[in-house]
């Protein structure tokens, strides 16, 4: 029942009309999950409903697809991506993995590459690897956008059971919260500690800033979004600590020019 999704987020969508959502259970070991590399919250046998589910927006209905409970020993469910085939791949932050679901399998490590976690202290910015996921226009390679040592890696669906070496498409950004792909192999990144929006061109040889502060009301910027040409984001606020002080707010733009696309 899963079908190819053009966008990826932590909420991703199917042509039957169910919505996919990553979740993630809160731990009372949590304290410490953005500067302790144990990440022993992972490790937490209270933690039973952190997974993917899906929802059904008309009827409400919400059904599990994979979670703790069922054995499924994923840690930070991140982000999500459906394949053309109904393959569901999912982001491990903590775990520094790609995880991909099959309808009636078990969940299997697709990849755990090590360009997909983080270097130790103090080369890395934090204990924390792969977020954003996202297929290319093609839909024969998978986009992943790290945090603790930030990249963006090309990872081939054509190898069988599991992923093939990650390719490095492009290094010189920062942590990448949110990621879409345009129709023409554009690559729109969100990085969330700058309060940025990028564009990479297919090949990821050039980048081109699209928004910052000073241009759009970007305020710790994560998921991004593609709908016909409006490239919209969501706001959380990140690394305000107080949740009454974040600004979730969603923010669209519109005629985008980079230099790499033609113009009529």
């Amino acid at each position: 029942e899963i079908r190819f999704c053009d966008w990826s987020s932590d909420v991703c969508s199917s042509d039957l009309g169910w919505l996919y959502v990553a979740y993630r259970q809160r731990s009372a070991l949590d304290a410490n999950e953005l500067t302790d590399s144990r990440h022993i919250a992972c490790r937490d046998a209270a933690v039973t409903r952190t997974g993917v589910y899906r929802v059904h927006p008309d009827r409400r209905d919400v059904e599990p697809v994979a979670t703790r409970a069922q054995g499924w020993p994923v840690c930070f469910p991140n982000d999500l991506a459906i394949d053309s085939q109904g393959d569901l791949y999912v982001s491990d932050f903590y775990l520094g993995g790609i995880w991909r679901l099959r309808s009636g399998q078990t969940p299997q490590l697709w990849s755990d590459d090590v360009l997909l976690g983080w270097a130790p202290a103090p080369w890395a910015l934090a204990p924390a690897g792969v977020n954003a996921i996202a297929l290319n226009p093609k839909g024969d390679a998978l986009l992943a956008g790290t945090v603790g040592n930030p990249m963006i890696l090309q990872l081939s669906l054509r190898n069988g059971q599991t992923a093939g070496p990650p390719e490095i498409l492009q290094r010189d950004g920062g942590p990448t919260d949110g990621m879409a792909v345009a129709s023409d192999g554009t690559i729109f990144t969100s990085e969330i500690l700058r309060s940025e929006i990028w564009a990479l061109s297919p090949d990821g040889r050039e980048r081109h800033l699209v928004a910052n502060r000073r241009t759009a009301p970007l305020d710790g910027n994560a998921s991004l979004a593609l709908y016909g040409n409006w490239l919209c984001a969501a706001n959380v606020g990140f690394p305000e600590v107080d949740i009454r002080r974040m600004r979730r707010t969603v923010v669209c733009l519109d005629d985008i020019e980079l230099p790499w696309r033609k113009q009529p």
